[in-house]
Parts: C-alpha cells; structure tokens; sequence
C-alpha cells in the first residue's frame, strides 16, 4: 500500500475511508460545534463562595449617605472601627488578619497591649 491509495483524488474525488479518515458526511462541519451542550458547569467549592459574598455590593449609611460597598469593605472597616474604639477582640482579630494579610507586622502588639492597661 502506498501514500497515495489513502490520499484524496487531485479532482476532488472519493477517497478511502478507514483509520484517521473519517466519511465526508460524519466529520465536524464548519460553524458547528463538536460539543453543543458545553461544558457542564460544576458546583463552587467553600474559598470560591466566599470570595463571591465578600465582593458583593451592599447598602450602607455612612454619614447620613447610603451608598454601595463590598461586604469586604464594610466589615474591614467595622473591624477597624471596633478595634479604635477600644474593643480588645477586635483588636487582637485586626492584627491576626494583619499578620496573614501583611508581611512583616507581628501577630500581637505587647507594647500596645500594656498601654492599654
């Protein structure tokens, strides 16, 4: 068997059908894809869920205005705000988040802690 038993005519004629070469009438045809349902779409782990709620938008009053804010933004800034005001949770909490999210801030202030005393 040579090359040129598989290879179509130069006239466009028919060619042999066999391994790798399939019959004109079953290939994929142009414009059409070979997989029309997709992709089925799986289910969202646990990290993808919280990244998804933490960016949604929510409505606050802040000084008497209501506007929009990342439920990420809202709760750094309550965090914050808490920790400010004297509240020794949310301050141990703001410098453990500190500490993962910035590199080279301790996990715990003893100097600050005393102060407070």
């Amino acid at each position: 068997m040579t090359d040129n038993d598989h290879a179509p005519d130069s006239n466009g004629g028919d060619y042999e059908v066999g391994y790798r070469r399939p019959p004109k009438a079953t290939r994929f045809q142009p414009g059409v894809s070979g997989n029309p349902r997709g992709r089925p779409k799986g289910r969202k782990n646990l990290r993808t869920e919280l990244l998804d709620e933490l960016r949604r938008k929510t409505a606050v009053v802040e000084k008497g205005k209501r506007r929009l804010m990342s439920c990420q933004t809202f709760i750094v800034r309550r965090l914050v705000t808490d920790a400010a005001n004297g509240n020794a949770r949310a301050r141990e909490q703001l410098l453990r988040l500190a500490s993962e999210a910035i590199p080279g801030v301790p996990a715990h202030d003893p100097i600050g802690a005393e102060s407070d005393a």
